[in-house]
């Protein structure tokens, strides 16, 4: 069991597998610049999901985004 305690999960077997399993289902985003300022976006999507004149404003926004897709049920 120390596999799951070197990872920071703890826990019996089967909560260590579901929060391995949870960490891989992950969306991920990325800030780029634009011409007209920044974007983020989901990894591999086509198009932003947050737009900003500021890197700053686009990183907070995505970041909120990204906590509240956690909170959905997959």
């Amino acid at each position: 069991m120390w596999c799951g305690r070197y990872l920071g999960v703890g826990g019996n077997l089967k909560q260590t597998i579901t929060k391995l399993n949870n960490m891989s289902k992950r969306k991920t985003y990325h800030v780029t610049k634009t011409d007209d300022g920044w974007q983020g976006k989901l990894e591999g999507g086509k198009k932003a999901s947050v737009k900003g004149e500021t890197k700053a404003e686009v990183v907070k926004k995505t970041i909120d985004l990204a906590k509240n897709q956690e909170k959905t049920p997959l």
